[in-house]
C-alpha cells in the first residue's frame, strides 16, 4: 500500500477504491498541519508557544506502536466542500465477525483479494464462475448487490425486501466520515491507497489470518 497524495483526489471519487485510514493519526496530522504553518498558532491560555522541535517530537512520537493504533476500511463517497476547506467523505466499513469476507480460509483470502481490487459487484459475463466461487468463500446472508462486502447500493424500489436487508446492512456495518484533503499533504500518513490482503490482515486483523495456524504473522516494522 502507499499513501494517499493530495493532487489524486479527484481520481479516487472515481475510482473509489478501498483504502485504509489510520484514525489514530488524523488527530496528528492536523497538528502537524497547523504548526508547519506558524508554532505561534498553537500556545497555552497564557500565550506561551512550544519551539518547532518539540512539536516535531511530540508528532515523531505519535507515529510510534502502529500496532495500538486504530484502523478502518474506507471508500471515497464525494468532495465536500465548505468554509473550512474541503473534505472527502467517505463510506467507512465497520468490523464484524468475517469483517471481509472470511481470511481464515485460503478460499475467502483470495475472494478477500478479488474485491480488493473490484470493490463494486462484478458483472457476471466477465467472470462466469464467480457465484459459485463467491458462495463457496463468504458467508453472505445479504441482497445480490451486497455480494461485494464494499458495493456501494442500488436497489429498485420493486425490490423491497431486498431494500429492508439493504437498510440493515448499511445502519449496522456501514458508517461515514470525513477526511480534510489539506491533511493529506501531512508528513503523517495517514490515508492508504493500493491494498494488498497482507496489508488488511496487518492493520485490521492484528497480523493474524489462521491459516497457517499460527506458523507466520505479519506485524509492524
Amino acid at each position: 500500500m502507499r499513501p494517499v497524495v493530495p493532487e489524486e483526489v479527484g481520481d479516487l471519487l472515481k475510482s473509489r477504491p478501498v483504502m485504509i485510514f489510520n484514525r489514530t493519526l488524523l488527530g496528528p496530522a492536523y497538528i502537524e498541519s497547523i504548526v508547519s504553518s506558524s508554532p505561534a498558532l498553537v500556545t497555552s491560555q497564557g500565550g506561551k508557544a512550544l519551539p518547532l522541535e518539540v512539536w516535531d517530537m511530540i508528532i515523531d512520537f505519535s507515529n510510534r506502536c502502529p500496532e495500538n493504533h486504530r484502523y478502518s476500511l474506507v471508500r471515497p463517497k464525494l468532495l465536500k466542500t465548505s468554509a473550512g476547506g474541503d473534505e472527502l467523505a467517505c463510506y467507512r466499513y465497520k468490523r464484524w465477525w468475517s469483517p471481509f469476507g472470511n481470511t481464515y480460509s485460503l478460499k475467502g483470502i483470495e475472494m478477500l483479494r478479488f474485491y480488493l481490487e473490484h470493490p463494486d459487484e462484478p458483472n457476471e459475463s466477465d467472470h462466469p464462475n464467480l457465484d459459485s466461487i463467491r458462495r463457496s468463500s463468504f458467508y453472505h446472508p445479504y441482497p445480490s448487490s451486497f455480494y461485494s462486502p464494499f458495493a456501494i447500493p442500488s436497489i429498485s424500489p420493486f425490490d423491497y425486501f431486498d431494500f429492508l436487508l439493504c437498510l440493515d446492512f448499511f445502519d449496522y456495518y456501514v458508517s461515514s466520515c470525513a477526511i480534510p484533503t489539506a491533511l493529506l499533504a501531512s508528513k503523517t500518513k495517514f490515508l492508504h491507497v493500493e491494498l494488498t490482503v497482507p496489508d488488511v490482515i496487518k492493520n485490521l486483523e492484528d497480523g493474524n489470518c489462521e491459516c497457517c495456524h499460527g506458523k507466520h504473522v505479519l506485524g509492524f516494522a
